[in-house]
């Protein structure tokens, strides 16, 4: 029987041809995490939100970021940052790295029922915003880079704000030509080897997130904030998860790093952006 004591990757192996009754999890999508809660809070309480966390194909299996590079794989936020982090001395996995290694399992294997699924829940949010007064937001990529576009989701669900991160160059060219749905957001996500990806992006009037190697704080802003990279104004990103509330037009949107990695590539040292705000 497998326990907590069991890798993921075991997980993997002995789920990878369950039948859908294995795969089920309390839900696919959740409410309840700080980076929603933040989000949730943020606009005088306006919005709703909530996401839907996958497992990355080195645990799981499954391809669900096509456009990862070697250094996000390294420091990987889906299971290196919150919940999904915090594992047991004496275990090798948890409850949330499985329950997301199911819901990737299920999109993969059982995509009718994942649809169906999600869609019921989806419902369920839209219904609960409606009762609160506010917007409901939904992020289906919160550690993925699936093209849900693709998905015909959005239509069914027109009032539901959706928002997402992307490496895929051809996707945000694509949203910032208008070829995407409507109530659909997306903000490119920087990497040292999409350099050059990014700068293009920036030119074009896309947002680009960046995580810099330094540790958010309440009561200090982080240094980037106001300074350039790669041309363009830095704008702190950790008020909120909401891009489309971001000031539009090619911003680099400043992220602190999250969890405890250090020195990895990925992390963007903060000597890189230069003095000086930009003045519109």
């Amino acid at each position: 029987m497998l326990t907590y004591q069991n890798s993921i990757q075991n997980w993997a192996m002995a789920l990878k041809d369950a039948d859908s009754s294995e795969l089920k999890t309390s839900y696919l999508i959740s409410g309840s995490s700080h980076k929603i809660e933040l989000s949730n809070a943020s606009q005088g309480g306006s919005y709703f939100s909530s996401i839907l966390y996958l497992l990355q194909e080195s645990l799981s299996g499954v391809q669900v970021c096509p456009w990862a590079t070697t250094s996000c794989k390294e420091v990987c936020l889906g299971t290196n940052s919150g919940h999904s982090a915090m594992i047991k001395k004496e275990e090798k996995t948890n409850k949330v790295q499985v329950a997301r290694l199911k819901r990737t399992l299920m999109f993969s294997k059982h995509k009718e029922l994942f649809m169906k699924t999600l869609e019921k829940e989806l419902t369920a949010h839209v219904k609960k915003a409606k009762k609160k007064g506010v917007k409901p937001v939904f992020r289906f990529n919160g550690a993925s880079d699936i093209m849900v576009e693709n998905l015909g989701l959005m239509e069914k669900f027109p009032t539901v704000q959706w928002y997402d991160y992307t490496k895929s160059k051809v996707r945000m060219v694509k949203f910032l030509s208008g070829k995407l749905p409507s109530n659909y957001h997306l903000t490119f996500s920087y990497s040292p080897e999409n350099e050059a990806d990014a700068i293009e992006i920036l030119a074009l009037g896309g947002n680009v997130a960046v995580v810099f190697d330094e540790k958010g704080s309440r009561k200090h802003l982080p240094t980037f904030i106001g300074k350039r990279f790669l041309g363009a104004e830095v704008i702190g990103g950790d008020e909120h998860d909401l891009r489309f509330l971001d000031p539009q037009g090619g911003y680099v949107v400043g992220l602190t790093k999250k969890g405890n990695l250090k020195n990895k590539a990925f992390f963007i040292n903060v000597d890189r952006c230069e003095e000086g705000k930009i003045v519109a």
